[in-house]
């Protein structure tokens, strides 16, 4: 579908309906958009909404045709956002400026709204040393910039720090959390830590990069773990042995890649302009299965939601035979038009629906379906 299409979605209803056993497993797969008018000057004018999501059903080919709309703005007193992650109940997003601020909001509380809100956090600021991003897992924040930051969230509104983890490589610019493990990118290198025990990362295995390649981002698959380099190339290490990581491939890639993932067998890969991806049938050798080219600043700042849809800045895109779709395009209410998101932001499912939360230069936007 093309936008064409969401333009016609204005007119007519966006629910249709699919039967299933529901006794089946159901897995949330969300697509959202909403049109808004760019008037030549002065505040901005809603042209109307087209706004949806599709949820499909792990046991069959199905879809059911929902509805997305702007849900909440979780708003303070600093300037704006860098990332945001959830933990059980609770949204826990992270200040920019002096990086030193992180507020919580109760999510059952963002639950219960009924019309579009402005919400002051639950808890906060609390005090951050030099933290510019933030992953999770379990009962943990662990909040990255020049250390690796653990928060226990046994008491989720009171944050507690209880270790603070120096980089090998001078400081951490990426982290992803899955898992028992944590996969970090210095300055110019890869470090891998176990957190099988939560509050005391452990140093599994690191990797030094060269200046001429320093890493970017990475993402883990398997026994490999793909790094996105400065130079324009993609390393493929090895972490059969976790301790001893080493370099099984150094391939020609894109450049200035921002974000990797890897959704079933594939490699997703974006830059401020572009989408690819890549089938890894043979992981040594990604093979380039489709790309997508956009005008919008700031592009490659996408949210990944699962493997068919994508949120990034003011577009929706969807996977379809390993082929993209732009499906809708969105500016963002309450000043925000075209601001975008800093990071990965964050999800939320309940039942068949789920929040989103996109961090934002003066508040987070927070999209639901209904």
């Amino acid at each position: 579908m093309r936008l064409a299409v969401i333009l016609i979605v204005l007119m007519v209803s966006p629910l249709a309906s699919a039967s299933c056993d529901p006794d089946c497993e159901l897995t949330v797969r969300e697509y959202a958009s909403w049109l808004e008018s760019w008037p030549d000057s002065g505040s901005m004018g809603c042209a109307g909404t087209a706004s949806f999501s599709i949820l499909d059903l792990v046991c069959a080919s199905e879809s059911i045709l929902r509805t997305y709309e702007p849900h909440a703005a979780l708003v303070s007193t600093i300037d704006g956002y860098h990332d945001a992650a959830v933990v059980g109940q609770h949204v826990y997003a992270l200040g920019y400026g002096d990086h030193d601020e992180l507020y919580v909001w109760d999510i059952p509380n963002l639950l219960a709204l009924t019309t579009f809100t402005e919400i002051q956090p639950s808890a906060g600021p609390i005090t951050i040393t030099n933290g510019i991003k933030c992953t999770a897992s379990s009962n943990f924040l662990y909040v990255y910039g020049t250390h690796l930051f653990v928060y226990s969230l046994a008491s989720p509104l009171v944050p507690n720090l209880v270790n603070t983890v120096s980089s090998s490589y001078g400081y951490f610019k990426h982290a992803v959390a899955i898992a028992d493990r944590i996969y970090t990118v210095g300055y110019d290198g890869v470090e891998t830590f176990s957190i099988s025990t939560p509050q005391s990362p452990s140093n599994l295995g690191q990797l030094a990069f060269p200046d001429t390649a320093r890493p970017r981002t990475l993402t883990p698959n398997g026994n490999f773990i793909y790094v996105a380099t400065d130079a324009g190339t993609l390393r493929i290490l090895n972490q059969t042995n976790p301790e001893l990581l080493t370099l099984a491939a150094d391939l020609s890639f894109m450049e200035t890649t921002s974000h990797l993932v890897v959704r079933e067998g594939q490699l997703l890969a974006t830059n401020s302009s572009r989408i690819e991806l890549y089938d890894l049938t043979n992981p040594l050798s990604p093979n380039l299965l489709d790309s997508y080219t956009s005008l919008t600043p700031s592009f490659g700042k996408c949210l990944v939601l699962d493997r068919e849809s994508l949120v990034c800045v003011q577009e929706v895109i969807q996977i379809t035979n390993s082929t993209f779709d732009q499906i809708g395009i969105f500016s963002t209410p309450g000043g925000n038009n075209g601001d975008g998101f800093a990071y990965q932001g964050a999800a939320y499912p309940f039942g068949l629906e789920c929040l989103i939360f996109l961090p934002q230069r003066n508040q987070v936007t927070v999209l639901r379906t209904n």
